[in-house]
């Protein structure tokens, strides 16, 4: 399926997760080592809270968790003076370093598919 060009297209990812509310699409496949890689757009609010608690946790630098809380509040809007600050961007997973534009956010942990 992958050595065919195989990949998954996500056409409607929503995840409310504590501060977090996010919707996405994607397209995922996976790489020579059988590992997800692939590109998508976010809507996010939430996320200051929510990349804070990241790197509060250890997911995510916390050099990281600033860097794109700032990006990301730069590129948001709201829609009236109460709303939470949202935001579209885009995401790419590759060597299992899932980030935001160029910012590395967090590398994810490897697959380690079953031996059949």
């Amino acid at each position: 399926w992958r050595d065919g060009g195989g990949a998954l297209e996500v056409r409607d990812f929503s995840l409310d997760w504590g501060p977090l509310d996010l919707s996405a699409k994607a397209t995922l496949a996976l790489d020579d080592r059988l590992q997800p890689m692939g590109t998508g757009t976010a809507r996010l609010t939430g996320f200051a809270a929510t990349l804070n608690a990241m790197a509060d946790g250890g997911v995510m630098p916390q050099q990281a968790a600033s860097l794109a809380t700032a990006m990301l509040t730069l590129l948001s809007h709201t829609s009236d003076d109460d709303a939470e600050p949202e935001v579209e961007v885009p995401l790419t997973l590759q060597g299992r370093t899932l980030s935001l534009r160029q910012i590395p956010l967090t590398r994810l942990p490897a697959l380690d598919w079953p031996v059949q």
